[in-house]
This record gives C-alpha cells, sequence and structure tokens, in this order.
C-alpha cells in the first residue's frame, strides 16, 4: 500500500500538472510543462530520500511546487513571447 502511494505520488507529481494545465490553460507553455515535470520530480525524490517523518506525504510538496514553477515558468515565456499580453 506504502509503494502505490509512493507510485501514485510520484505521477501526480509529474505528469498532473503539466497535463491539465496544457489542457485548460491558455497561457501554458512548452517550457513550463518541462519546468514542471522536473521540479516535480525533483521535489518528490528529495522528499523521498530524506524521509521525513511526517503526517504529509511528499506528493503533497510536490504537486504545490510542480504547480508554482508551472505557472512562473509558463507567465515568463508567455509574456517573453509577447503573445497576447493582456497586461
Amino acid at each position: 500500500l506504502i509503494y502505490g502511494g509512493y507510485l501514485w505520488g510520484f505521477f501526480s507529481a509529474t505528469f498532473l500538472i503539466p497535463l491539465y494545465g496544457g489542457l485548460f490553460w491558455k497561457k501554458a507553455t512548452k517550457e513550463g510543462a518541462i519546468a514542471s515535470f522536473i521540479i516535480g520530480f525533483i521535489t518528490i525524490i528529495s522528499f523521498m530520500a530524506i524521509n521525513i517523518n511526517s503526517n504529509m506525504h511528499p506528493a503533497f510538496f510536490s504537486v504545490i511546487t510542480s504547480g508554482i514553477s508551472f505557472y512562473l515558468v509558463s507567465m515568463h515565456f508567455y509574456n517573453k513571447k509577447g503573445i497576447h499580453n493582456e497586461n
């Protein structure tokens, strides 16, 4: 059961935000998806390696950092390309 939790946590940390962000957010960029995947992967591997004994699953922190990196990197490249700058 613990192994399954870590496996699904890995998939949610790496694929959830880029997949749904790319589908439902018009300002999503390829660079944002790649950064989100990498940051989510690094975060979940780090929390698994440290093995912090807390009540929170490592995927919780990983999905949050993945989402933040997806948003920030996508906005940076979206504004840099000048595509429909709505400010």
